[in-house]
């Protein structure tokens, strides 16, 4: 539920297209990523195809002393980076990609020690001609752990009708759905190292 809670936050701060402050330093891509996974998903008895597929790749600055206070209120917001992936198509309904759990440089970017990059997660957005949709593949907090395959239910309803006041559907955990809310499609989502 705490998962579902981050990715939701996470994901409307991704659509809210919120650029870079002024006070915030130019991030840097890692020129020697080398923890690469690639990217699996595919759609499962959906109602129809699929519009504006995208994922997105979503790293937050993981120990938050290197990062300086906001003025006035003292507050400390580890910086986040999110990298939109280069899709492939593997048909209709599956989709691959590149990411790289080392993607960003680690650097001192506030003149207070060395910030770590980590992968928070990847996001998969995806749009029925009524809806937005969403669901996220989660980094565990262990980097020697292994990336778990997920499964996101979803209502065939939705796909055909907007639910008000929603303006992006969350993919749910097999079994979140009763029976009487009819038919669902889901979204496979896996990562293995390459």
């Amino acid at each position: 539920m705490i998962r579902q809670a981050v990715a939701a936050l996470l994901s409307a701060l991704l659509l809210s297209g919120c650029g870079r402050g002024a006070n915030e330093p130019q991030i840097e891509r890692n020129p020697g990523a080398v923890d690469a996974y690639r990217l699996d998903f595919r759609f499962e008895d959906a109602p129809g195809p699929f519009s504006k597929v995208r994922a997105v790749a979503v790293y937050r600055v993981e120990n938050e002393e290197c990062v300086k206070a906001l003025p006035f209120s003292g507050a400390v917001l580890p910086p986040e980076y999110k990298l939109d992936l280069s899709l492939k198509p593997l048909g209709q309904d599956r989709y691959e990609a590149l990411f790289h759990r080392d993607a960003l440089r680690d650097a001192d970017y506030f003149g207070l020690g060395l910030c770590r990059w980590k992968l928070q997660h990847v996001a998969i957005f995806f749009s029925s001609p009524a809806t937005a949709f969403t669901a996220a593949l989660f980094n565990p907090q262990d980097p020697a752990d292994r990336i778990e395959p997920i499964q996101s239910h979803f209502l065939h309803r939705d796909y055909f009708n907007k639910p008000q006041p929603i303006t992006l559907v969350f993919g749910e955990r097999a079994g979140f759905y009763p029976p009487d809310q009819g038919a669902q499609f889901r979204i496979a989502i896996s990562a293995e190292p390459r």
